[in-house]
């Protein structure tokens, strides 16, 4: 197999994984897991599809594939997957279900020192003085 076929099988199982898991977390939505569930066995059915279509020696070229439009194709397949398996049940959730039951990122730790330039992102001030130490 092709590294890009390794790969391809790899963000299958990975998506598949990832949308079972939330969809088995969802369970007090009943359509947002079915959709999650319906898009993992879609991802495991694409990585059996590479493989499959690897075992049995197909070529794109059997299709008229040939040349750089082979990786054109390749490339377009790979976006059109992720849109669909891992973006779309994303923003489908965002937009249905109610705020305390989204996933959300942890908030920032407020910073110690209390400086405002430090919980932008600027430089933080250990000491006070202006001592050196060697």
């Amino acid at each position: 197999m092709s590294l890009f076929a390794i790969l391809g099988v790899t963000l299958a199982i990975i998506a598949g994984l990832i949308n079972l898991g939330t969809g088995l977390l969802r369970r007090k939505h009943a359509m947002m897991m079915l959709m999650r569930i319906g898009i993992s066995i879609v991802s495991f059915l694409a990585a059996a599809g590479i493989i499959l279509f690897k075992s049995d020696n197909l070529a794109l070229a059997n299709y008229g594939v040939t040349g750089t439009s082979k990786y054109i194709y390749l490339f377009m397949a790979l976006a059109i997957f992720v849109g669909l398996t891992l973006m779309l049940p994303a923003t489908i959730e965002r937009n249905n279900l109610p705020p305390e039951d989204r996933f959300t990122p942890t908030p920032r730790p407020a910073s110690a020192a209390g400086n405002v330039a430090a919980a932008d992102g600027g430089v933080r001030v250990i000491k006070e003085g202006d001592e050196w130490v060697n």
